[in-house]
């Protein structure tokens, strides 16, 4: 069987958005696709136990505040799968504004 394609979102105007879709519940590896305006980077997102995260994106020039805030929110389902036993989740999506937006 393979992976359904997602659609593809709207341009976004502000901000960021990071999708995460596991493909791979034993070494809790996702899909990811960042979002930044019209650009859009893909790649893949692997998290341990211990909330280490392994992003590797496959075009360059993806931004690193980006790239950074999934690392943390990697972190954060880390910490939250260990305290619970949850599964992990299966897909999310998140949007977050540009830390420099208010700047100026």
């Amino acid at each position: 069987m393979t992976p359904r394609q997602l659609p593809e979102p709207a341009p976004l105007e502000t901000g960021g958005r990071v999708e995460l879709r596991l493909i791979a519940a034993e070494s809790t590896t996702y899909e990811a696709r960042w979002f930044e305006g019209d650009a859009r980077f893909n790649g893949r997102a692997t998290v341990g136990l211990d909330g280490e995260a392994q992003i590797r994106i496959d075009e360059e020039g993806a931004p690193a505040w980006l790239v950074a805030w999934t690392s943390a929110l990697l972190r954060v389902l880390a910490r939250d799968h260990a305290a619970s036993g949850s599964p992990w989740p299966r897909r999310l999506t998140r949007w977050r504004k540009r830390p420099d937006a208010g700047a100026g």
